[in-house]
């Protein structure tokens, strides 16, 4: 910049001084866009920290135990979900490559299939190439895609998400969690009650240790025990030995419940290798004669 001005040419000292400038020109755009690149990822990291504090809320933790429990179907379907649209890619980059810019290569076809798929086409620029191939690939694309696979992606979803609910039974509002702070605040700050971290504590100095002993974990914690021996005003007491009580039924619940799943997966493999075993015998029967042997299951 010192040695001339870009807005006037011939400026420059020589063509050298000239190439090294709009080098470095060159250098510092491509850095600006990476860093810029890279600091558009970054709010995805700080809100992913977020996820952690949803997980102590059962309602918030709705969404992400779905997505976790999901994952393997989610998975495998997304194997065929790639396959069949990797199909349909190529088959639109064969009919539409030589006359339109978006299907010219396989990235671009790739991403302007992607965009049919949510709808934003142009439907005459699609028939120019010929009506009857963009019929039947258009047509095909949208029975097959559209309205059949991605609906069996809903229904892997929705089918995980059911038991997910269904296992939190009536947990807590977010605003009633929030209510309870609020007015937990109050009492603490009024003298009323002591902190939970404060209680939890002076129950268990070492929870934090992981070789702890073990021995006086199934001593019985009475309301007169937090009383005298921990300071916890009789009230607070109370409530905490109650909440304590519910949430170890809830959780005996959800146990029993993933207890039961368990059981009618394992009598529909049953009824499924009897099925499959009957399947043998009468074919057996009627192909191998009287004097054929006969197959064995385990059940």
């Amino acid at each position: 910049m010192k040695t001339g001005n870009t807005l006037v040419p011939g400026t420059f000292a020589d063509d050298a001084t000239r190439y090294q400038f709009f080098a470095k020109v060159d250098d510092i755009v491509k850095e600006t866009h990476l860093f810029r690149t890279l600091l558009s990822v970054y709010p995805f990291i700080i809100v992913s920290r977020f996820f952690k504090a949803f997980s102590s809320q059962p309602r918030l933790a709705m969404v992400t135990n779905t997505l976790s429990q999901a994952s393997i179907d989610i998975f495998h379907f997304g194997v065929v979900f790639a396959s069949v649209f990797t199909v349909f890619t190529l088959s639109a980059l064969l009919l539409w490559g030589q006359e339109l810019e978006y299907f010219a290569n396989f990235p671009r076809a790739f991403n302007t299939v992607f965009r049919i798929m949510l709808g934003d086409f142009d439907w005459d620029e699609l028939h120019e190439v010929g009506r009857p191939q963009a019929y039947l690939w258009f047509w095909t694309f949208q029975w097959l895609v559209n309205l059949i696979m991605l609906n069996m992606l809903l229904a892997i979803i929705m089918d995980v998400y059911s038991e997910v609910k269904s296992g939190i039974g009536h947990a807590e509002t977010l605003w009633s969690q929030t209510y309870e702070i609020i007015h937990r605040e109050k009492e603490v700050w009024a003298g009323h009650a002591r902190r939970l971290k404060e209680v939890l504590k002076s129950l268990d100095p070492t929870d934090l240790v992981e070789e702890d002993d073990d021995e006086h974990e199934h001593l019985p914690v009475r309301v007169e025990t937090l009383v005298t021996e921990h300071d916890v005003p009789e009230n607070q007491a109370l409530h905490i030995l109650i909440e304590a009580e519910k949430l170890h039924d809830s959780q005996m619940a959800a146990e029993e419940h993933n207890d039961d799943v368990k059981r009618v997966r394992r009598i529909d493999q049953r009824v499924m290798q009897m099925h499959r075993f009957l399947e043998r015998y009468m074919h057996s029967n009627v192909y191998g004669g009287s004097g054929g042997a006969t197959p064995s299951v385990t059940i």
